[in-house]
């Protein structure tokens, strides 16, 4: 009965899977089976989990955890902490979900079973992820991924994980890469007949589709998903679904489906105490109240909303309540609260976009650690096909995968620094320009050439850290306050961070690059004040390439300075601000440069 149920489980039929596991668990306990009797407690919740029913799952996953710790089973201690953490994760309480999951990591590592591992290190993600604490959330994701791509693994593992990263990359607002995993998974589910991880993977690529404005493949995927998810009886799933469905009936305009569609999601939340759905269901109710002119009712069900979404600490969900609340109030005629509400919405909507940059590099060391990760798995599996009789043939495979990769590198690195320049230099030609300068003072001082091109392409990302400094500061056209200087600084090591852990010489040269071009030779730069030749010749090499570019163009603060001006100026700061014998080189090469500016006056 244990393994037809656990079977009938992993298929997604739910109703089976409940009777076979209900008379196995009473055939235990009978017997006093304790091992079989943990384990069907723990499937069982995992069903009620499934269909909603969090109070019974609850009780079984606690009661499996009581007695597997009093049997000294820590497998099984394991798996039911995984299971309360995903309880209290559907109730909106995620901080509770992450304890739970840091109880059970420790012992998940410490037995090796390595899927497992991966399958708390996602719900770990996913509850990270659910608090904006996106940096958190990826070191747990990409290190679950890591281990997935890398070991024989169940379809619903891999399912969970590649929805999980999907959703990061959802939140941080790059759809076309969380279609992809979406897409992924849901060939993952199909092919291992886990119509949960369809389902689930279906859902969020409606969503996706919805928030592009692709309403009518949107609608088409969320039918599939409800559909599905009714079918398995598989609550969350329908109750998602709703949400998003009604959500595109707003953005068309339909304000009454909408209404409808949010009210049955809210009743079928309430009814399995699913806290997430029943706060996005709360906020779609109040804003079709809002849109027909219904302020008291819009006001219930708005302030209903916040009392959850405060207990979640969601913060984004809290925002938006607030901006409602301004509204309803504006349309009751309290103006006095409509505008403690809009000040409400507009200090925490400030909060949001000054994490917007530190969210922004932690995005992109996401994006360089899931590349890295998505290597290490293609070598494995193909060091994993190879055997003596062809090991040159897998030889040559592997090298030219390689070559592939590091061309690929190459191509993220420019991307990179395109992005960082965007803000400030929309047509990415500082970063270009700073790379060629840097190349030929590194040809002039004697650097081999195979040092030379990683020197180009690595020094284009000397400025990458900036893109976690605020508009407010980046973009300013008057002088900076010591406040604000002191900020602009702290980009070094935000490039640095994004660098940081790269294998490859090209990511470490970057890395040391964007840490230390902004030292002086006289130990006066900044950010640990090094002197000389302890500051590293990529450092000092940038440091003359990035000045002389910004002298010969025009910035918004001056105009361009004419060729023989910027040279003299950088013979002048010889010794003090540079290394004499990369002014020297710069005399010698730069003096023959072509340069086009827009202004180019004699100083």
């Amino acid at each position: 009965m244990l393994y037809a149920g656990t079977s009938a489980f992993h298929q997604g039929d739910l109703l089976s899977a409940e009777k076979y596991l209900t008379q196995a668990l009473n055939h235990f306990q009978h017997k006093h089976k304790s091992d079989e009797q943990i384990d069907a407690l723990i499937t069982i919740g995992h069903i009620y989990r499934d269909q909603g029913k969090y109070d019974y799952a609850h009780g079984m996953f606690t009661h499996a955890l009581y007695l597997s710790r009093e049997h000294q089973n820590p497998e099984m201690e394991a798996d039911a902490l995984n299971g309360l953490a995903g309880i209290y994760h559907y109730q909106g309480d995620y901080q509770k979900s992450i304890e739970a999951l840091e109880i059970a990591l420790p012992i998940r590592e410490r037995l090796g079973n390595p899927a497992k591992t991966a399958a708390v290190l996602n719900n770990l993600g996913q509850s990270y992820t659910q608090l904006g604490e996106y940096f958190e959330s990826l070191m747990y994701l990409t290190k679950g991924h890591q281990i997935i791509s890398q070991t024989q693994h169940e379809p619903r593992i891999e399912g969970a994980s590649l929805v999980s990263i999907g959703n990061l990359y959802k939140d941080l607002g790059d759809y076309d890469e969380s279609l992809k995993f979406f897409k992924e998974a849901i060939s993952v589910g199909e092919r291992g007949k886990t119509p949960i991880i369809t389902a689930v993977a279906t859902e969020n690529l409606g969503e996706v589709l919805r928030l592009r404005g692709h309403t009518r493949e949107a609608l088409d995927a969320l039918q599939k998903s409800l559909d599905l998810s009714r079918k398995l009886g598989y609550q969350p799933g329908v109750i998602n679904s709703l949400i998003s469905m009604a959500n595109v009936y707003h953005w068309q305009g339909n304000h009454k489906l909408a209404l409808t569609t949010f009210r049955d999601a809210l009743t079928l939340s309430r009814q399995t105490n699913h806290r997430e759905g029943e706060i996005d269901a709360l906020i779609g109710v109040g804003k079709q109240l809002l849109a027909a002119r219904k302020g008291h009712e819009a006001l219930d069900y708005l302030n209903q909303a916040l009392q959850l979404a405060e207990d979640s600490k969601r913060k984004k969900s809290i925002a938006s309540i607030h901006s409602c609340l301004a509204e309803c109030y504006e349309i009751l005629g309290n103006p006095r609260a409509a505008l403690e509400h809009f000040k409400t919405f507009h200090k925490i909507d400030q909060e949001l976009k000054s994490e917007e940059g530190e969210r922004r590099s932690r995005y992109l060391k996401m994006r360089f650690d899931l590349e890295r990760s998505e290597q290490r798995a293609e070598m494995y599996r193909m060091q994993n096909e190879t055997n003596e009789l062809a090991r040159k043939a897998a030889e040559a495979l592997v090298h030219e995968r390689t070559q592939e990769l590091e061309q690929a590198q190459v191509e993220i690195v420019t991307r990179l620094a395109i992005a960082a320049e965007s803000r400030d230099d929309v047509t990415g030609a500082h970063t270009w320009r700073v790379g060629r300068n840097a190349a030929m003072l590194a040809q002039e001082i004697g650097l081999p050439r195979e040092e030379v091109e990683i020197i180009r392409l690595a020094a284009r990302l000397h400025d990458v850290g900036k893109i976690g400094i605020p508009d407010s500061i980046l973009m300013k056209h008057g002088v900076l306050t010591p406040e604000e200087y002191e900020h602009m600084k702290t980009h070094t090591i935000i490039g640095g961070r994004i660098l940081s852990g790269g294998k490859s010489r090209l990511l470490q040269l970057a890395q040391e690059i964007a840490v230390s071009h902004h030292e002086r030779w006289d130990g006066r730069g900044y950010p640990f004040g090094l002197l000389g030749e302890t500051i590293p010749l990529s450092g000092r090499i940038v440091a003359v390439a990035d000045v002389f570019d910004a002298l010969t163009h025009r910035r918004p603060y001056k105009q361009a300075w004419s060729l023989k001006n910027a040279l003299e100026e950088l013979e002048r700061h010889s010794g003090t601000h540079f290394d004499p014998r990369i002014v020297q080189a710069a005399l010698k090469v730069f003096n023959t440069l072509k340069i086009v500016t827009e202004d180019a006056p004699e100083l």
